[in-house]
């Protein structure tokens, strides 16, 4: 702390979080709290602020890359949460976008925040320029097992379920397929290949809840055996995507 102002107020990523967080907070506002990404994206974007403080408060390099850690994995998931958004047609897939593209920025500014840190030891606060591969989204995008996930998610919105079922069955539902994607994206971004590996496992065991949920519903008659039957199709293909990954990452440890 110098003067009447924190370390971590005068970092350029400060401002650009707080604009990105404050903009993505105009949009979510309009969603039902009945989307489990209503809470995810709240809990992130103030997890994010704070773990950007908690980094530069501590003295030693150890402390300071966990924080860091848990910053950058709650961007993650604050873009992640849009991607969700705009499978469930809650905001424009262009205005989506354009949220996503300011918290890559900011991703990458934390990113080269973490490396200058790395150099120095972790002896002061000093915003580096390193750059989070050269791309226009996210990485964790271009997996596989992410994209049959956000499939998975518009599967079913398809089946308009929060018009059939009571609000907490439809959130018991909603809560697990949200889970599948945003622990994949966080997961992909983390640094060690335990955290790959842990938030692949979780992805994975989201996935196997989702498909048991599911079937429930079917039995109740809230879903129609042909359509369950088809998200169970997406669902076995998640599992085996998530577990080939957690695996991948374990193995590599």
């Amino acid at each position: 702390m110098s003067g009447d102002r924190f370390s971590y107020q005068d970092l350029r990523v400060y401002g650009d979080m707080i604009r990105s967080i404050s903009l993505a907070e105009d949009v979510a506002a309009k969603w039902d709290r009945v989307h489990a990404i209503t809470d995810h994206f709240t809990r992130a974007s103030e997890g994010a602020l704070v773990c950007l403080a908690e980094a530069c408060r501590a003295r030693s390099l150890g402390p300071r890359n966990e924080s860091i850690g848990h910053c950058m994995g709650s961007i993650l998931e604050c873009a992640a949460c849009f991607d969700v958004a705009a499978c469930k047609s809650l905001c424009p897939q262009k205005e989506c976008r354009e949220i996503k593209q300011k918290f890559c920025s900011v991703f990458r500014q934390l990113h080269g925040l973490r490396k200058s840190w790395q150099a120095e030891g972790g002896r002061q606060v000093r915003e580096g320029h390193a750059e989070y591969g050269e791309m226009y989204v996210f990485n964790h995008e271009r997996l596989d097992a992410y994209q049959l996930a956000l499939d998975v998610n518009r599967r079913i919105t398809s089946l308009q379920l929060l018009d059939r079922l009571p609000r907490s069955d439809f959130r018991r539902i909603d809560e697990a397929a949200t889970s599948i994607v945003l622990n994949i994206a966080e997961g992909n971004g983390r640094f060690s290949h335990m955290d790959h590996s842990r938030f692949a496992e979780i992805a994975n065991r989201s996935n196997t809840k989702l498909a048991a949920r599911i079937e429930i519903c079917a039995i109740r008659g809230g879903i129609a055996q042909d359509a369950a039957a088809e998200l169970n199709h997406l669902l076995v293909r998640v599992d085996q995507m998530t577990a080939r990954l957690a695996d991948a990452w374990r193995n590599q440890r």
